[in-house]
């Protein structure tokens, strides 16, 4: 697991997903399914290998092209050496094979520096992400990059770089590692790990104007039950709220969901859950919003079998939200998610994600499916320690419903791949 080098001592912890402790409070479990998985045929395929100077431990959200171009971060890596501070690289089709090429090394200083969140697409087709180090203060940047104005000559074509916001650790957050959304206006929202009130973190907004982009700090963790160290970034549904999940802080002290919802001169945040660390799992993940507006999400640890829940979120139609279980993972017979699974949606309200372990060692790629009131998980894939280790960021489909992602560790390198499950 990668553990920025820069952020404070007792936050190393929170990315192993492993602290010592755990609370076991008894919870009534609603539609859950103890099946083993089924194993259905798929094709699996390595696109690409990272190799140090190309990019190291390949991890957060891709992003894709019209075209089908993959675009992505590593977290160490580039033209600095093999525990270089990262790059954000491609990967393309030339003819029958793929090729990966790096459109920018970061050098871990005014430009930022270890990106842990992925990278999305804006609206005017450049790159946005954040950098969990770096900067001017070296707490991190939000990003932009873009393809050079004019027709790059040479055989290595870097893309330009603009940072957007420096920021400082104090009260505007520090050590962003989410990834970034935006709202219909342009405007981008995303977590810090620390800073804000008393280093707990925080939810931003950056808006732009006139050239520049403000920072507007919507919400400051107090680290008690509203919750503690937001890393994982924030999703939006239809109507502009935010949700997201803390790894620590609510009531018993092992994380939350949260939603932030914009009043006429503030966002108000909502807990709706806090974990107890016990059936209901602990330590959770991003979640992800389907369009009626139901937040699912993952926890790493505890649950029935201590390998981690799958939860949902239903809205009761009265402003609230009712929290169920809908699956417990059992190390046995599926993986378990770890600190990097999120999960992505299909058409059909499928959940698709992929977690450590698995019956070869090298982790799984699985999907939950909804049936007759309960769900049921099937493993997609189980890879092997030799192809691809560690599953490291959320997964994307294609217009053919083939699925991406990366593993962290496996390749001749051992510094991780892109892979495609076809079906």
């Amino acid at each position: 697991m990668r553990i920025p080098t820069q952020l404070r001592v007792s936050l190393k912890a929170t990315h192993n997903r492993r602290p010592a402790g755990a609370f076991l409070v008894g919870l009534a479990l609603l539609v859950i399914t103890f099946v083993t998985p089924k194993l259905r045929a798929q094709q699996f395929d390595q696109l690409v290998y990272f190799n140090g100077p190309n990019g190291n431990n390949p991890g957060g959200k891709l992003a894709m092209d019209a075209v089908g171009n993959i675009y992505g971060t590593t977290f160490y890596g580039g033209r600095y050496g093999d525990f270089g501070p990262g790059t954000v690289y491609k990967v393309s089709h030339n003819g029958s094979r793929w090729v990966l090429t790096s459109l920018y090394d970061f050098s871990g200083h005014s430009d930022g520096g270890n990106p842990w969140g992925g990278i999305v697409f804006g609206s005017d087709g450049a790159l946005y992400g954040t950098t969990s180090t770096g900067g001017l203060y070296g707490e991190g940047v939000v990003f932009k990059l873009q393809p050079q104005p004019t027709r790059c000559a040479t055989a290595l074509c870097y893309w330009d770089e603009t940072v957007l916001y420096n920021f400082t650790g104090g009260d505007d957050g520090g050590a962003p590692q989410g990834a970034v959304v935006f709202d219909s206006a342009g405007n981008l929202y995303g977590t810090t790990l620390s800073g804000g009130q008393g280093s707990n973190g925080v939810v931003y907004e950056l808006s732009p104007a006139q050239g520049s982009w403000n920072i507007n700090v919507l919400y400051r963790f107090m680290g008690g039950s509203d919750g503690q160290y937001p890393e994982d970034g924030v999703v939006m549904d239809r109507s502009g709220n935010l949700y997201g999940s803390t790894f620590l802080g609510g009531a018993d002290s092992v994380g939350t969901v949260y939603e932030l919802t914009q009043g006429a001169s503030a966002w108000t945040e909502t807990v709706l859950h806090s974990f107890a660390g016990g059936n209901d799992g602990e330590y959770p993940t991003v979640p992800v919003v389907d369009p009626s507006g139901n937040v699912f999400g993952a926890t790493t640890e505890e649950g029935a079998n201590r390998d981690g829940t799958v939860f949902e979120l239903q809205p009761t139609g009265s402003g609230g939200f009712s929290y169920s279980i809908i699956y417990q993972f059992n190390s046995l017979a599926t993986a378990p998610c770890d600190a990097e699974c999120g999960f992505i949606l299909d058409s059909a309200g499928n959940l698709y994600s992929a977690g450590g372990g698995g019956m070869n060692g090298g982790g799984t790629i699985f999907e939950l499916s909804p049936s007759n009131g309960s769900w049921n998980l099937t493993v997609l894939w189980d890879l092997t320690e030799q192809e691809s280790d560690e599953p490291s960021s959320r997964l994307i489909f294609d217009a053919q419903g083939n699925l991406y992602g990366t593993t962290e560790y496996g390749g001749p390198g051992n510094d991780g791949n892109v892979w495609q499950l076809t079906p």
